[in-house]
This record gives C-alpha cells, structure tokens and sequence, in this order.
C-alpha cells in the first residue's frame, strides 16, 4: 500500500479499511494515508464482522472517526 502511495499522481483513495484485522492494522492504514494525504474509505466492520443495524455502524463510523473505543 505504502509503495503504491509513493508512487500515484494526484490525490489517492485508499478502498476499504476497516477493523475486521483490529485497530493495529487500521491505525497503520490511517497512519498512512495522513502521511501521503490520501483519503480513505471507511467499512463498517469490526472486529465481530459487519454492522448490521443502523447503531452499529454509528458506533463503528464514530470509533473510526474519533477514536472511541
């Protein structure tokens, strides 16, 4: 992925993170993308699979967004 960021032109996206892996490999990905100002797209899964109702992805999008764990 990093090789990847180094070497697109323009703004990059990266497509999907999530934290099915857990937080240390969403953290690098997140860490990442700020390093290279990309953007990224944020799945609602976590560790317990994907989010079904509407609060579930509200609590997977805000953790994502503001760190709430």
């Amino acid at each position: 992925m990093e090789a990847g960021l180094q070497h697109a032109g323009g703004k990059s996206i990266l497509n999907s993170t999530n934290y099915e892996d857990g937080e240390p490999r969403f953290a690098k990905v997140i860490d990442l993308a700020k390093r290279y100002g990309a953007s990224v797209v944020i799945g609602t899964i976590d560790e317990e699979g994907m989010a079904r109702t509407a609060e579930g992805k509200f609590k997977i999008a805000k953790r994502a967004t503001t760190g709430d764990r």
